[in-house]
């Protein structure tokens, strides 16, 4: 196989011999430099001799241009008063807009775009032809596009407000983009297109076809491997051709050059007509010889990994090694860290052309975490899960992980959602890095002395020199940001800068070491430009990758943009179709993978040159899966024999309601939570959640109740309440849930939402104590603490629990108070069905799933265990059921059936009652100290849907 460099290479070396140094080669990408130097070594024996001058294409138009490139945001920040002047918008608003509007005249620019006709204000349809006459003349097809898109405009009658707004921005662009280009002119500077034009203009050839351009002068600029060409460029190639000073060596094959219907061959083919081939006699047959051609579909882009280690093993199985005639070219570049972790053992050299992206290091993580600490801060305090992602990351582990880890417990044992400043005050290092910035100028000093400190480590390790690395490449960004920003002398709003900053390190690698021209190539497809392998691998071959859809946004309609020659998606088609063939046409094999896995950013489509490959090519394609293996082994019960360790816990523990109500649902789930105490990773919210509704409910109207304790009919207080007092208890309560006692917090809209919820529920519960037939009350003790030991047999047993509320009524009994605000119920079938999961169908005579009723039970324990505690009162138990007490028929009131069906009130906790209780406790409880009776899962499996324990037993 002859390689395309090779040939250019041979071609140049024997036309110039060492006077090839005074030569200019252009190359589309700077990767070919050095394998064409390689080439040009092998030519010259080993003889030393100077290398010829290369320069891409940028390269080259910038030398031609006294302008300098302008950076990004500057660009954008001069755009903005130009813009102002037509369209009042804040810049935060006008940033993204300003881009594309860059983007825009940058295309318009590169591609000799008249801006005066693409920006025409057409008022009436009949100026159309005035307008674009001349410009499209014999060309109706464009005419065509041009006036049905005005067409679609002209009608005043059926515009919509979004018409009229795009035709208001659209007849001030071009009066824009003149000013703008002026003002870039007057700082000397410009963007890459406006350049790109300016030395297109600049072209001269006098009447006798003399080189008059002192720039020119005595230079001979060699171009390779170019495909599709802008206008600029094409001008600058006919000027150098027409003065002598250009040859074109062209990478095509003839498989896709000569056939009008191959999409690849679209731009050589212009261009070959246009500028001519300085290298006829290069071999352009290569497509058609042999190849080993293998498309492998995987389920995952995992298993594509797996797949790519089988296939390098089997390449260096067969030849024995892996060396630069191999490559990976990776069409998803998010694949670079799995391929890396794919390698073979065998393969000792490799060479990375793309970089290792910055964004995946652990210093931009922590970039990342302080970045979100300050943008989610609010009126001066810390959300908590800024907080916890950084106490949590390596490097401040590392510096401070005993205080990390005491903050970490105390965020969570408090619940606290928002953190102040002052938490860590005194705390050295997390004192500076949790306090409040604002400002850019504050923000990079910030950025700047947190992650200088983590770099100064004082070790010569790898990872050390990686990290200050890492670093060091971060603050340079941030150091060149910050001094465009004070260039641009525009008051940036805190949230583009922090975009600003993330944008510039997303795009940045740091090169891998190592040598270039050795080991296995891993590069994208930009890369392979004029490179040619033995071994071609293509990874995530899919059509929404390759040739995919990178289209930018556009104000430009595509009608307009069609009409005038600008890009449209079937050049972009074309172009990577050329990429793709020209890869291929010299390997002697192929292997492409895809994942045919569909997820919200891809298809799973294999790409469509794969089916051109299969269906139009002479080369027969053999195809390939790599399937997952399932294992349906049926999933073992977990059965948990009780030690004398597990016996000996249940002997001292007290046993509230939470945990028989926990082994009623499963035995297994008892154990996890009480026995072992396994605690699930608590998660804190920024927004309420169910249980926190519950917590502020509980809070709010302990509250509320607390200044009537002891107070002689509370429901005449408690009718003087009203809505404002309400609310600012329920926003006190939230505040006390949220880790922020006593101080305000602005709310959110769904914030806002839970706080009326609550409010709603207290009211609902305010007026039904305070309604005027109740039987007068006092409340005697909120949130007690209740306790009491029963004997079982010779076993004595002690429940607990904690009462939200005790009111001595005015006959004398004491009445619990259960607050509930989910949807429970107080009505249960009998005291039998609290005890099991289980009921017998009345119709069968077989067992069906019935969940007993938690709520009822906890209740009636707490009336069992006051009865005990003092047992001449008279217990009854209420279960306020906040959402339901709205009604007007609603009853606090247990209730359940007698042995007739009919519904009975359960007004007070009475002797069978009673009895009905303690017998349903001695069979949990035998069952419970039985050493025999394992714990194991229940068979009931409704009750795992949202158990915390349900990985464990792979339910």
């Amino acid at each position: 196989m002859k390689k395309f460099l090779d040939e250019v290479a041979r071609h140049l070396y024997s036309a110039y011999g060492s006077g090839i140094s005074d030569l200019h080669i252009v190359f589309p990408g700077k990767r070919a430099r050095l394998f064409f130097n390689e080439a040009l070594l092998a030519l010259s024996d080993g003889r030393p001799m100077w290398q010829p001058r290369y320069l891409s294409m940028d390269d080259l138009v910038r030398s031609l241009s006294p302008l300098a490139i302008g950076e990004r945001l500057r660009l954008v920040a001069e755009l903005y008063p130009v813009y102002r002047a037509y369209h009042d918008e804040p810049f935060d608003r006008f940033f993204r807009w300003g881009e594309m509007l860059l983007a825009d005249f940058d295309t318009i620019d590169k591609y000799g775009i008249d801006a005066a006709a693409l920006y025409a204000n057409i008022s009436d349809l009949h100026d159309i032809e005035a307008h674009f006459g001349g410009l499209f003349a014999g060309n109706d097809e464009a005419m065509t596009l041009v006036r049905n898109f005005w067409s679609s405009l002209d009608r005043q009658a059926v515009q919509s407000d979004e018409q009229r707004q795009f035709l208001k921005i659209w007849r001030s662009l071009f009066d824009i983009y003149t000013r703008y280009k002026a003002r870039l002119r007057e700082l000397g500077i410009g963007y890459s297109g406006m350049i790109y034009r300016d030395v297109a203009d600049s072209l001269r050839v006098s009447e006798a076809g003399a080189v008059t351009d002192e720039r020119f002068t005595g230079k001979t600029f060699c171009f390779v491997g170019f495909n599709a060409l802008n206008d600029c460029e094409k001008r600058l190639f006919d000027y150098l051709r027409e003065i002598g000073a250009g040859q074109f060596y062209w990478d095509y094959d003839n498989y896709f050059y000569r056939s009008e219907s191959q999409e690849a061959g679209r731009f050589i083919r212009r261009d070959v007509a246009r500028f001519g081939d300085d290298a006829p006699d290069f071999d352009r047959d290569n497509f058609v010889r042999p190849k080993r051609i293998e498309a492998i579909s995987t389920p995952s882009d995992v298993l594509q990994c797996k797949a790519l280690y089988r296939e390098l093993r089997r390449i260096h199985d067969e030849q024995g090694f892996v060396d630069k005639e191999t490559a990976i070219v990776l069409t998803d570049e998010a694949l670079l860290l799995p391929v890396l972790h794919s390698i073979p053992p065998e393969i000792a050299s490799l060479n990375v052309t793309m970089g290792y992206p910055l964004a995946g290091t652990v210093p931009y993580l922590l970039l990342e975490r302080l970045l979100s600490l300050q943008r989610h801060a609010r009126e001066g305090l810390f959300s908590h899960t800024d907080v916890s992602g950084i106490l949590n990351h390596p490097y401040v582990i590392e510096r401070c992980g005993r205080a990390a880890r005491e903050a970490l417990k105390t965020i969570r044992e408090g619940q606290t959602i928002w953190i102040e400043p002052a938490f860590f005050a005194g705390q050295g290092l997390l004192e500076r890095i949790f306090r409040p910035v604002t400002g850019v100028e504050e923000m990079q000093a910030y950025i700047e002395d947190i992650l200088s400190g983590f770099g100064a480590v004082d070790s010569d390790s790898e990872e050390a020199r990686e990290r200050k690395e890492f670093i060091f490449t971060i603050l340079d960004h941030v150091a060149k940001l910050g001094a465009t920003i004070r260039d641009c002398g525009i008051e940036l709003p805190a949230g583009i800068y922090h975009s600003l900053l993330r944008q510039s390190l997303a795009q940045s690698r740091v090169p891998y070491e190592g040598e270039p021209l050795s080991g296995l190539q891993i590069m994208g497809i930009l890369e392979t430009r004029n490179l040619d392998f033995d071994n071609v691998i293509l990874l995530s071959l899919t059509d929404d990758t390759f040739p995919g859809n990178r289209e930018g946004s556009s104000y430009i309609p595509f009608n307009l943009r069609q009409a005038f020659g600008l890009p449209t998606p079937q050049d972009h088609e074309a172009m990577y179709a050329y990429y793709f063939y020209r890869l291929i046409a010299r390997c002697r094999r192929l292997t492409m993978m895809y994942s045919s896995a569909a997820d919200e950013r891809c298809t799973g489509e294999q790409s469509r040159y794969i089916y051109q490959l299969e269906y139009e090519s002479p080369h027969r394609v053999e195809r390939s899966n790599v399937n997952l293996r399932i294992d349906y082994r049926p999933v073992e019960a977990i059965r948990v024999e009780k030690s004398p360790e597990v016996l000996q816990r249940l002997e001292t523990m007290a046993f509230y309601p939470s945990k028989l109500n926990r082994y009623i649902d499963c035995p297994l789930k008892f154990y996890f939570a009480d026995i072992e105490r396994l605690e699930t990773p608590e998660e804190l919210e920024e927004e309420a959640s169910h249980l926190d509704v519950g917590n502020t409910l509980h809070r709010a109207l302990e509250a509320l109740y607390t200044p009537l304790l002891k107070r002689p009919d509370a429901a005449r207080a408690v009718a003087e309440f009203d809505r404002e007092g309400v609310i600012r208890a329920t926003e006190a309560a939230m505040a006390e849930v949220m880790g922020a006692r006593g101080r305000d917090v602005s709310l959110s809209g769904r914030m806002q939402l839970h706080r009326d919820t609550v409010a709603r529920y207290a009211e609902h519960i305010l007026r039904y104590d305070a309604r005027s037939q109740a039987e007068p009350f006092t409340v005697v003790a909120l949130e007690q603490r209740l306790k009491h030991a029963f004997r079982f047999g010779d076993r004595e047993v002690v429940l607990a629990g904690v009462a939200d509320r005790i009111d001595r009524m005015a006959s004398g009994a004491l009445r619990i108070v259960d607050y509930k605000s989910g949807g429970d119920t107080p009505e249960f079938p009998s005291p039998e069905s609290l005890f099991s999961n289980e009921a017998v169908n009345t119709r069968t005579g077989e067992l069906r799933y019935e969940a007993h009723n938690g709520a009822v039970l906890q209740t009636l324990l707490y009336g069992l265990i006051l009865n005990g505690m003092r047992p001449a009162a008279r217990v009854q138990t209420e279960l306020y059921v906040a959402r339901r007490m709205g009604t007007v028929d609603f009853s606090p009131i247990p209730v359940c059936k007698d042995e007739a069906g009919a519904l009975v009130e359960i007004e007070a906790l009475d002797e069978e009652l009673r009895q009905k209780l303690l017998q349903g406790l001695e069979g949990i409880f035998t069952s419970l100290f039985d050493a025999s009776v394992p714990f194991t899962q229940t068979e009931h499996h409704r009750t795992c849907e949202f158990c915390d324990f349900r990985p464990l037993c792979r339910r």
